[in-house]
């Protein structure tokens, strides 16, 4: 009677188990993870955790190749060399019968592997991560383990019949750290060919109003990696054709941008087990320093792209086109911020500036019945009225350092969710027949708050002082860099509704904004 498959597996399972390695190594591989979770927990800074738990997670791979080695050639060759299978030899077994007994043992120590990681995971990454975002990390990496550990024993097993049993082990364990580290190399040194083109878009020309050789503007929707690009000035609705010829040429330069750590990514499969680790596909090292991307100046930029993506150049864009009234007929239009598209290096703070061209690129304001000599300004009671406290030019430069900050988009955010959860119903507004009537309601609604929110003293955007930003410098009037406090407030009342348009695309209260009650849509 032949001895079966699954007595011979439980033979050797039993059997190589009593060895020191089989239950020393896990041991003290969960051990020194709980110890990991702690240095993580409140020695590592914040900015670097997802660094330390990337190069973590490579250890626990590399202990899984030593764990795999190891266990394979006790499987494969220990048992032969101590004699051990000659027990099980006083009955007859076949040779398929034999190996594939070894394959299934050497699986179940695998299996009982990956429990241990997906335990050092849950005990070494709880500060890195939610616990959904944990959870799941730990089944990738119980996974990923597995299929590291199958890979490693087979080739361990394949070479311990020729080498011997120290250079079987070293040479899995060599290429492995070798051809892993030769793909972090490479993404370290790759970029996107987004960010590729981000250059191209930011060379300098001072003879163009944007400052670049495309005299574009470019800018992102908070959250999203697409790149959104216009003609500067709000007279051009289009690029040209020689804008487009240069748009076309940086898109083919910067194709190549990614293309050997792609190529080298599909080849190695040492480095394809680390890097499904790398959930945003980014350098792991580029958080040791300073940020350099092409497409940092560009306002909303999140760090989103992705140098596993090829992004195309793409005429018309996926957001949504609104009805506007152009030479008396409704067109469907792209709607996008003014004041952006009006920036200007070229103009001057002076709304006297004589320079006509670039005056026509300032947004200019002026106050209710400004042009009206028989009305009273509170200022008139102290001297005459001053021209700048009646007109004024509004400056990009200003909202786009607003928008740029952290504790703005906070305070913006605040004000917008109240302002939905007071006013904005979606299944009253999926009921409404006159949606026409509905958005005008809205957008007086949402003006009027603006209004009163700007105009409170005690509301948290007026409390809030950064001296690095101009709009909420509090010596911006004195050093003359702001004109007057109604300069000032226009300016946060603009930059709420930048906030609305960048972080809001395609909602209601996005609509209600863009809505105008004459039933059309300045562009």
């Amino acid at each position: 009677m032949k001895i079966s498959i699954f007595k011979y597996c439980q033979f050797a399972f039993h059997t190589i188990l009593y060895k020191k390695s089989s239950y020393l190594l896990p041991i003290f591989t969960i051990l020194f993870s709980s110890i990991i979770g702690l240095v993580f927990k409140f020695i590592i800074d914040q900015k670097y955790l997802e660094l330390s738990a990337y190069l973590y997670i490579f250890l626990l791979l590399i202990i899984t190749v030593i764990f795999s080695a190891i266990k394979s050639l006790n499987i494969f060759k220990d048992l032969d060399q101590e004699g051990l299978e000659i027990i099980s030899f006083s009955k007859p077994i076949s040779r398929n019968n034999l190996v594939l007994g070894k394959l299934l043992c050497l699986s179940f120590y695998g299996l009982i592997w990956s429990g241990v990681l997906f335990i050092s995971s849950l005990v070494s990454l709880y500060a890195n991560y939610l616990f959904i975002d944990l959870l799941l990390t730990s089944l990738l990496l119980l996974f990923v383990g597995l299929i590291t550990y199958l890979f490693i024993g087979l080739i361990t097993a394949i070479l311990s019949y020729k080498l011997t049993q120290k250079i079987a082990m070293s040479i899995p364990l060599v290429l492995f750290i070798f051809l892993s580290i030769i793909g972090m190399i490479l993404s370290s040194n790759t970029t996107s060919n987004l960010n590729k083109i981000g250059y191209y878009l930011n060379q300098k020309y001072p003879y163009h109003h944007s400052n670049n050789q495309l005299n574009s503007e470019s800018y992102f929707i908070n959250n999203k990696d697409e790149l959104l690009l216009i003609p500067n000035g709000s007279e051009n609705k289009e690029f040209n054709e020689e804008q487009i010829n240069y748009l076309k040429k940086a898109v083919e330069v910067s194709n190549n941008s990614s293309t050997l750590w792609t190529s080298y990514s599909w080849i190695s499969i040492p480095y394809q087990l680390i890097n499904v680790f790398n959930f945003k596909n980014k350098s792991v090292f580029n958080q040791i320093g300073s940020s350099n991307s092409n497409l940092s100046t560009f306002v909303y930029y999140n760090d989103l792209d992705d140098i596993s993506y090829k992004y195309k150049l793409v005429n018309n864009a996926n957001h949504k086109k609104y009805s506007v009234l152009k030479d008396n007929k409704l067109v469907n239009m792209y709607v996008f911020p003014g004041l952006l598209q009006s920036h200007t290096i070229l103009s001057s703070n002076n709304i006297n500036n004589k320079n006509i061209n670039s005056r026509s690129r300032d947004i200019i304001y002026s106050r209710k019945n400004a042009d009206d000599i028989n009305t009273n300004f509170i200022e008139d009671e102290n001297d005459f009225s001053r021209e700048n406290n009646l007109v004024g030019v509004l400056k990009w430069n200003y909202v786009y350092q607003v928008l740029s900050d952290k504790t703005f988009n906070k305070i913006a955010k605040r004000f917008v969710d109240d302002f939905i959860k007071q006013n904005i119903n979606e299944k009253q507004y999926l009921n409404t027949k006159d949606k026409n009537t509905y958005f005008n309601n809205l957008h007086n609604k949402l003006i009027d708050q603006i209004s009163k929110y700007i105009n409170d003293d005690k509301s948290e955007i007026n409390n809030y002082s950064n001296s690095n930003l101009t709009i909420f410098d509090n010596r911006a009037i004195i050093d003359k860099k702001i004109e007057s406090i109604y300069e000032q407030k226009l300016y946060l009342a603009t930059s709420l509704m930048n906030y609305i348009y960048f972080n809001n695309q395609d909602s209601i209260i996005l609509q209600g904004l863009l809505k105008d009650v004459n039933k059309k849509i300045v562009i």
